[in-house]
């Protein structure tokens, strides 16, 4: 299991679609500013990535903390 921690903003998604976790495989995350926190589930992280940060709730948010592991499966 590894957990990485990112700014959440676009450069994260960019970085996301150079991993092997970026899209068909489940990751966890959390997105988080030290008041609120945002935890979620995806088979796409990139894609979701982009949703949440389209989203203007969801631009208070500035951390993204992502849980990956080779053997988690849906």
């Amino acid at each position: 299991m590894a957990i990485t921690t990112h700014k959440f903003d676009p450069s994260t998604i960019k970085k996301l679609n150079s991993t092997p976790y970026a899209k068909d495989w489940p990751v966890v995350y959390i997105l988080e500013n030290g008041k609120e926190m945002y935890v979620g589930e995806t088979v796409s992280a990139s894609n979701r990535f982009k949703q949440h940060f389209d989203n203007p709730e969801r631009q208070i948010l500035k951390k993204a903390h992502i849980i990956t592991d080779e053997e988690y499966n849906k």
